[in-house]
């Protein structure tokens, strides 16, 4: 009776091991290789966003003036993009209401810069707002500003 067991149980652990090692070479194989995350390239990610009055030369500075000049945005990123979708949206934080949109594809490969320009109907109303840029429905960057009154305002 006890060589029966070990006979019974070495056919049991024989068969354990072929049926292992056929799973694990079937895994193995139907498995891809996997890719390395250079081929793909980066996702495209925000460094920096810059804010001025369009057609100021001089330093960007955290507040605007109130008159209806179009408001020049500049996005510096990196990474790589074909034809993704940027979409950059200037938001009163007084109210939450959407003040302008700029849309635009991007292709881009590496470090690049993109300049818009928000041209909003109206002239914005002294406060803070948030400008919001995604690329495919993805959050990349966020920057608040300040408008500030313009001296014609202050006089009244």
């Amino acid at each position: 009776m006890e060589a029966k067991r070990k006979m019974f149980g070495g056919l049991v652990a024989s068969a354990l091991v072929l049926v292992l090692a056929s799973c694990q070479q079937s895994t193995s194989t139907s498995s891809p290789p996997a890719k390395s995350s250079t081929a793909a390239g980066q996702p495209l990610q925000v460094d920096e966003i810059t804010v001025a009055a369009q057609g100021d030369d001089s330093a960007p500075s955290a507040g605007l003036p109130t008159g209806g000049e179009p408001i020049q945005i500049s996005i510096k990123t990196r990474g790589d993009a074909k034809t993704a979708a940027l979409v950059a949206k200037l938001i009163s934080l007084k109210d939450g209401s959407v003040v302008a949109t700029v849309e635009r594809t991007l292709e881009v490969s590496g470090p690049a810069t993109t300049q818009l320009i928000f041209k909003q109907d109206k002239p914005l109303e002294a406060g803070r707002y948030l400008i919001e840029i995604t690329v495919d429905g993805r959050l990349v960057g966020q920057r608040d500003m300040d408008v500030e009154p313009t001296p014609e305002d202050d006089a009244a």
